[in-house]
């Protein structure tokens, strides 16, 4: 009897188990990305700003590769602003965490903010650090004070005024 009741706890305990062995291990990826755009003089600036964009990633990866129930993504993006009109240039680096749940279908980016603004002498001319959060439609659902992620800053630091 002693026998039969430890083999059906071992069934049990194994059963019990067996979604957490069979689980499988998140893919990790990572990788790298550029572009540039350019805003006319008076979209945002008094000037034509173009904006070039370098970044890294790496992301793990929970689920189906193809249809993934979690994603957690790490980017750090190296920005250049210039201004056209006068070859005037400012730098940031921005470091963020990208957060995707297939349950809510929700993206959401979130994480300590580094804003290092610097002019073409490789000045810091504006420092911005703290939280953001965006919803999925990309709007600010909370930030820390003095975070400055205000665009329109860039056209001062270039040597312009906002559109």
């Amino acid at each position: 009897m002693r026998r039969l009741m430890m083999l059906c706890a071992a069934v049990m305990a194994s059963m019990a188990l067996a979604p957490y062995a069979s689980a499988a291990t998140p893919t990790q990826e990572s990788g790298s990305f550029s572009g540039s755009n350019t805003s006319p003089a008076g979209t945002l600036c008094d000037f034509a700003l173009r904006t070039d964009f370098t970044g890294t990633y790496k992301a793990t990866i929970f689920g189906n590769l193809d249809n993934p129930t979690r994603v957690i993504e790490h980017d750090t993006i190296f920005v250049t602003h210039t201004n056209t009109t006068t070859g005037a240039t400012a730098t940031e680096v921005n470091r963020g965490t990208n957060f995707y749940n297939a349950a809510t279908n929700s993206t959401k980016l979130t994480g300590l903010f580094y804003w290092h603004l610097r002019d073409q002498d490789g000045k810091l001319v504006l420092n911005g650090a703290g939280q953001i959060i965006f919803s999925d439609t990309g709007e600010i659902v909370t930030e820390t004070p003095g975070l400055h992620i205000d665009s329109t800053l860039i056209c001062s630091v270039l040597g312009g005024h906002a559109a």
